[in-house]
């Protein structure tokens, strides 16, 4: 085995992103749309948006994160959907910025773990919206690879 060639063929790491964010986009849309109160309060106070603003954005959010979930996770329009949600975490990383700034109102244990050190390594920790736009557009580059739509129409 020679440790500096990869060990199955490249096109089942698009296919694993391509699944992680699909999964993640619909697990976020699904969350949002399950409590679309708290959803609509919060995008109000965390945007700053007046009512008429953050109605038909909060209605709306939900049912574009699943739909474009869905269509990464069976592979359909793979660059489409991958542009769309580059722009979702675009906008979202425009928003609340490139670290995680409220470290008491996010759970991760990233986070939690960067509280018990050093009090400067708070502001540092990345947002994670900065990964998965990275991996979208790794997306925009490799196309959708191994088990997808896209592939099968290809030939």
């Amino acid at each position: 085995m020679n440790i500096s060639k990869p060990i199955g063929d490249s096109t089942y790491g698009p296919c694993v992103i391509r699944v992680v964010i699909g999964l993640y986009l619909s697990m976020v849309g699904l969350s949002a749309h399950s409590n679309m109160p708290g959803f609509l309060q919060g995008v109000r106070t965390m945007f700053g948006y007046s009512e008429s603003t953050s109605i038909p954005l909060a209605s709306n959010f939900p049912y574009i994160c699943m739909a474009v979930g869905f269509l990464l996770i069976i592979g359909l329009w793979t660059t489409m959907t991958a542009s769309l949600a580059s722009i979702i975490f675009a906008y979202l990383i425009y928003n609340t910025g490139l670290t995680v700034q409220n470290v008491a109102a996010n759970k991760d244990i990233m986070i939690l773990a960067a509280q018990v050190g050093q009090s400067s390594l708070k502001s540092m920790i990345l947002n994670r919206d900065v990964l998965v736009l990275a991996g979208c557009v790794s997306l925009l580059y490799t196309g959708a690879g191994f088990f997808s739509i896209d592939s099968f129409r290809k030939g």
